[in-house]
C-alpha cells in the first residue's frame, strides 16, 4: 500500500496493518467501507484520503503508519486490559428476540476505558454496596430492597406522562448513590462514528452492564437504536440494575474482539425478570384482573400507567397466568418492521441539532463518571489522554470546547 503526498509516492505502508486495523471490530466490516475499499483495491491512498477515512471511522490515522510489530503490541495492550477486566461472566448484555447477535464492541471498549479511568481515581476501599445485595432474597424482598435503597418513588415515576421523563427519573435516582453509572448512546458531537457499517450494529444494541466492584456501568442505547423506545429502555435499565444486585452475569469476552460469548444459562435470570416485572407492575394489580375484561384497551392502559411496553404487559400477564396462551395470541400486535436507520438518525439530529458538547459527553459517559472526568480536567488532565477517554480518539477542537464549558 503506497501512501501518496499529492501525486508523489511518499512511503510504502504495510497492507497487513490496514487489514488488521480495519478488522479490529469485525462486526463493523470496515474493510468493506467505501473510503478504504477503493484505495486498498488500487494499492494506494493519499494522506488526505487516509485522514478523512480514519476520521469517519474514529481511528487515529497515525496507527496505519505503524509496522506489524508495533501495531500488534498496541492492540495486545488493549486486549490484555479487556481480558483482565472481564473474566468469565463479567458482562451482561440485554438482548431481545430478533435483535440479532451483535452488540457494538466498539462501545463496550469505550465504556471500559471510561470505567477504568474513573475507578482508578476512587479510594481503594470504595465499593458498590448494592452489587450482590439481592443475593438470596425472595422476589418480594428484592423489590422492597431496591425501592428502599434508591428511595424510589414509584408514584412519581408512574404519574409522568412522558416516558422519557419517567426513564430519566429512574436514571437519576440510580446514579444518586454515586456507585452505579448509567451511560447512554448518543449521535451528536461526533461521540460515535456515524457510518452505515456502525449504524447497523447500533440497532442491535439493547443495553449492557459491565461489572466492577467499585463502579458498575449500565449502558442504554438511547439515541443509537431507534427500535428501543423508552418503555423498552425502562425495562432494560431495571433488568441490568437487578443483574448488578444479583451479581449474576451471563456473558464473557472470549478471544476478544471476535466473540462475546454467553457462558451459561441460569434459572436466576428468570428470577431477574420476575423482580423487574414486580417493580413495574405489582402482582397486587394483576391478581385482581379478570381475563374476560382484558382486551387491547386494557393492555394499553396498563402500559401507560405502569410504563411497560405492550408486549411486556402481555408477557407479565401470561407468566402470572392471568391470561392464557390463546388470549395472548389474540391480543398480540402485528410484528413491527425495524426502523429505518437513516431516517431515525435524521430524526435525532432534528430534535438534537446542536447540543452543547457537555450534554453529549455527560450522556455518553454517565453522570457519575462525568463528575470525575470534569474534576480531572480542571486539575490538568493530560489532553491526549483526556481525548482518548472522552472521544476515543484525538479531537482537539471538541476538547477545547469541552474544557471551556466546565
Amino acid at each position: 500500500m503506497i501512501l501518496k503526498h499529492g501525486t508523489t509516492d511518499a512511503v510504502e505502508l504495510d497492507y497487513e496493518v490496514f487489514k488488521t486495523l480495519l478488522g479490529f471490530y469485525p462486526e463493523e466490516k470496515l474493510v468493506e467501507y467505501r473510503l478504504f475499499k477503493g484505495p486498498m483495491e488500487k494499492g494506494s491512498i493519499t494522506i488526505s484520503e487516509l485522514k478523512d477515512a480514519s476520521e469517519k471511522i474514529h481511528l487515529p490515522w497515525q496507527m496505519f503508519l505503524l509496522d506489524k510489530g508495533n501495531l500488534k503490541r498496541e492492540l495486545q495492550n488493549i486486549e490484555d486490559n479487556r481480558l483482565d477486566k472481564f473474566p468469565k461472566g463479567a458482562l451482561e448484555i440485554h438482548k431481545r428476540k430478533g435483535a440479532g447477535n451483535i452488540t457494538s464492541k466498539r462501545i463496550i471498549d469505550r465504556q471500559i476505558r471510561i470505567q477504568a479511568f474513573v475507578t482508578s481515581l476512587l479510594p481503594d476501599d470504595f465499593n458498590c454496596d448494592f452489587a450482590g445485595s439481592l443475593k438470596n432474597k425472595t422476589i418480594e424482598q428484592a423489590v422492597e430492597h431496591i425501592i428502599e435503597y434508591f428511595k424510589m418513588d414509584l408514584n412519581q415515576f408512574r404519574t409522568r406522562d412522558d416516558t422519557e421523563k419517567a426513564k430519566n427519573y429512574l436514571i437519576s435516582i440510580i446514579q444518586s448513590k454515586n456507585n452505579i453509572n448509567v451511560a447512554q448512546g448518543v449521535l451528536t458531537n461526533g461521540i460515535l462514528p456515524e457510518i452505515k457499517n456502525t449504524r447497523e450494529i447500533y440497532r442491535n444494541t439493547s443495553g449492557f452492564v459491565v461489572q466492577d466492584k467499585k463502579l458498575p456501568f449500565i449502558f442504554l442505547p438511547s439515541e443509537i437504536n431507534p427500535d428501543e423506545n423508552h418503555y423498552r429502555q425502562i425495562y432494560t435499565l431495571l433488568y441490568l440494575l437487578v443483574v448488578i444486585g444479583m451479581d449474576e452475569y451471563s456473558h464473557a469476552i472470549e478471544n476478544y474482539p471476535h466473540s462475546v460469548t454467553k457462558v451459561r444459562e441460569n434459572k436466576k435470570f428468570k428470577k431477574i425478570n420476575n423482580i423487574v416485572s414486580e417493580v413495574l407492575l405489582p402482582s397486587s394489580v394483576t391478581d385482581v384482573l379478570d381475563q374476560k375484561a382484558i382486551d387491547k384497551d386494557a393492555i394499553n392502559k396498563l402500559k401507560k400507567d405502569y410504563k411497560l411496553s405492550y408486549s411486556a404487559v402481555l408477557y407479565v400477564l401470561r407468566t402470572r397466568k392471568v391470561i392464557d396462551v390463546d388470549l395472548v395470541k389474540e391480543l398480540e400486535l402485528p410484528k413491527r418492521e425495524p426502523s429505518k436507520i437513516k431516517e431515525a438518525v435524521e430524526t435525532v439530529k432534528t430534535f438534537f441539532p446542536h447540543p452543547h458538547i457537555t450534554t453529549s459527553v455527560k450522556k455518553f459517559c454517565g453522570d457519575v463518571a462525568t463528575v470525575s472526568i470534569n474534576t480531572a480536567i480542571r486539575n490538568g488532565l493530560y489532553p491526549n489522554r483526556g481525548q482518548m477517554i472522552v472521544f476515543g480518539r484525538s479531537r482537539k477542537d471538541k476538547w477545547i470546547e469541552l474544557r471551556s464549558r466546565i
